[in-house]
């Protein structure tokens, strides 16, 4: 299932903070069936057992891999072009802006020769 999700991370990253944490919330779940744990059993401790990523930083991984890949393209890719206008804040934000600033926000993840 998760792959189908995470189809388009990008687009759909700047979701609000309650279906965030639904999504957590059905993950945990999940976790404690296919683990066969007790129910109080923390979240936290789940992911480390299975080795999954939680979801809130596994969209943050998606997002700043997309970054690296739009990076990556040509000066006069359409991407490339529309990025480097793109703008995010709180209120108002395309999904390009987030990922630009989910980069720039997480600087040891991609290599510093690739942010402007």
């Amino acid at each position: 299932i998760r792959p189908h999700i995470e189809y388009g991370v990008a687009s759909w990253a700047l979701m609000p903070e309650k279906s965030m944490r639904e999504l957590e919330k059905v993950q945990y779940q999940l976790l404690k069936r296919s683990l066969g744990v007790f129910q109080n059993s923390p979240a936290n401790s789940l992911e480390v057992i299975s080795g999954i990523m939680s979801f809130r930083l596994r969209v943050k991984e998606l997002c700043i891999r997309e970054w690296c890949k739009l990076e990556s393209m040509t000066n006069d890719h359409p991407l490339k072009l529309a990025i480097d206008t793109a703008q995010f804040n709180r209120k108002y934000g395309t999904p390009l802006g987030y990922i630009k600033y989910l980069a720039r926000t997480s600087k040891e993840i991609c290599p510093i020769e690739m942010y402007r």
